[in-house]
């Protein structure tokens, strides 16, 4: 069975109330969509901070957790990487303001990940 790594941009909303990184709903929809693929998937956040209590972190709190970030997905066992969403797009393009819409459903190849790279929705759509 192939691995994925799914990279999501931040915590969930409500986070710091809730004590938890990822809500239930997330974890309910990563079971979800990993089931449904035929996958065993490792989640990975492309921006830890908690300061953004669920809100989309600025690209200089992205860019200071991308080294970690391009770190564990090069240590990681996963046969591929599947961002969702504009934050970490953003964290692995290295690039604000970027729009995943183009990028959707294409293998990527990025300078610094040594795995193919896929883009999708976020969670929630």
């Amino acid at each position: 069975m192939k691995t994925a790594l799914f990279v999501l941009g931040h915590v969930s909303r409500n986070a710091a109330e809730e004590g938890v990184a990822l809500s239930d709903a997330d974890l309910q929809a990563m079971d979800t969509l990993s089931t449904a693929a035929g996958v065993d998937a490792n989640v990975l956040l492309a921006c830890e901070a908690r300061v953004t209590h669920g809100r989309k972190p600025g690209i200089r709190l992205i860019r200071a957790e991308r080294e970690r970030l391009l770190t564990e997905i090069n240590n990681s066992a996963a046969d591929f990487v599947v961002a969702f969403g504009p934050v970490a797009v953003a964290a692995l393009w290295n690039k604000a303001g970027m729009k995943s819409r183009g990028l959707r459903e294409k293998l990527h190849t990025l300078p610094g990940i040594d795995k193919p790279v896929w883009v999708t929705f976020s969670l929630e759509e």
